[in-house]
């Protein structure tokens, strides 16, 4: 059976942003499905006709000896994903796979954790995969400040977030499946760090296994270059929240000396002298040179999700000037008309009360407020 592929001849491109002197005319934009023609798919493993679709457009490419590239939400402000020949619109090859069930797919080493392993298709959103992961009590280590970008897509370009001890979203990445230029199927991961067996490729079908540090640090923010990537593998977390402090103060010696060396004794963080999974400090440059506490920091600390209530008669408000907020690890946009919003705007809070009449933190959405 043939995969089916949409293909619309002589198109208008442009990013989703809309910026000035990006995209233009497109000779062919194709749009791969998770199916084969006729509407026949493969139900024990729904990303193979999407797979073998991404094949056939190589080919097509080869054969017309042209370019070809893929984009997922068109993100990038650049013009980085467009050419004028051949443009692959990823966003139909949605498939993930939230936990491995099969131990022999999995190396020694991670058998422990199969459950937090996810292997992610390239048409996979970042909020899509947020709301998947939080189905199954898991969330990504990290993420960029934005979820509108397919995850392989913010992974191919590099994207970061905020915390200290955590690299970017390539990070948490264990497995790459390419389709090369050559049409072949391979799946690249460190030797040094095997996460997969043998097995698992077989499950993805002809796919050559290939064990090596360089090939896959090289491939791992490639922008494509090294062939169209199909899915990959990731390890996240249990589900967290994040807890945030913000407390004004006045421009010291000790929050200068934070500032230049993340040393923050003395500060009176929530956690002591324990450098939080976030720090930032916000000076007012009116008044760096006046006693008035126009400055602040701010922090995240880590919340376990699964013991977050509060109990809306019993909880009083701190006496202290420090904020505290809890913020999911990821958010969702669904059924946000059934929430009660409490503040407007890039620090709007939301809230919403249960039948057990408890305030408690919803998690679909991005902050909720204590007090």
């Amino acid at each position: 059976m043939k995969p089916y592929i949409e293909i619309l001849n002589d198109q208008q491109w442009q990013n989703w942003h809309r910026t000035l002197h990006t995209g233009g005319e497109v000779t062919k934009l194709l749009k791969p499905y998770n199916q084969f023609e006729q509407q026949a798919v493969s139900p024990d493993r729904p990303f193979i006709a999407g797979m073998a679709g991404l094949q056939a457009i190589i080919a097509k490419a080869k054969q017309a000896q042209t370019k070809v590239r893929a984009y997922g939400s068109k993100w990038s402000l650049n013009n980085i994903a467009f050419t004028q020949d051949y443009i692959v619109d990823s966003n139909q090859l949605d498939y993930s796979l939230i936990g491995i069930e099969d131990i022999n797919y999995v190396q020694k080493d991670y058998q422990g954790i199969k459950d937090q392993l996810a292997f992610v298709q390239c048409g996979v959103m970042v909020k899509t995969l947020n709301q998947r992961l939080q189905e199954k009590n898991l969330a990504l280590p990290t993420s960029g400040a934005s979820d509108g970008q397919t995850f392989i897509g913010a992974v191919s370009t590099g994207t970061h977030g905020s915390a200290h001890a955590i690299g970017a979203m390539e990070n948490y990445v264990r497995g790459i499946h390419l389709v090369t230029l050559d049409e072949q199927l391979v799946f690249l991961q460190r030797a040094s760090d095997p996460v997969i067996t043998d097995e698992f490729c077989d499950w993805l079908t002809n796919t050559k296994l290939i064990n090596d540090d360089e090939l896959f640090n090289a491939a791992l923010v490639g922008f494509g270059s090294f062939g169209l990537v199909h899915g990959l593998l990731i390890q996240t977390e249990p589900l967290y929240l994040l807890e945030k402090f913000v407390k004004k103060m006045q421009f010291t010696p000790k929050v200068k000396h934070a500032i230049c060396t993340m040393d923050v004794e003395g500060l009176g963080l929530p956690k002591g002298n324990e450098l939080p999974f976030h720090f930032e400090v916000v000076l007012n440059p009116y008044y760096l040179k006046k006693v008035k506490k126009a400055h602040s920091y701010v922090c995240y600390t880590k919340a376990n999700f699964q013991q977050l209530t509060f109990q809306s008669n019993n909880t009083k408000k701190p006496q202290s000037k420090v904020q505290i907020c809890l913020m999911p690890a990821m958010v969702s946009t669904q059924n946000r008309s059934s929430l009660k919003s409490v503040s407007r705007g890039h620090s709007s809070s939301t809230r919403r009360r249960s039948q057990t009449n408890r305030w408690q933190v919803d998690p679909r959405i991005a902050r909720a407020t204590i007090w």
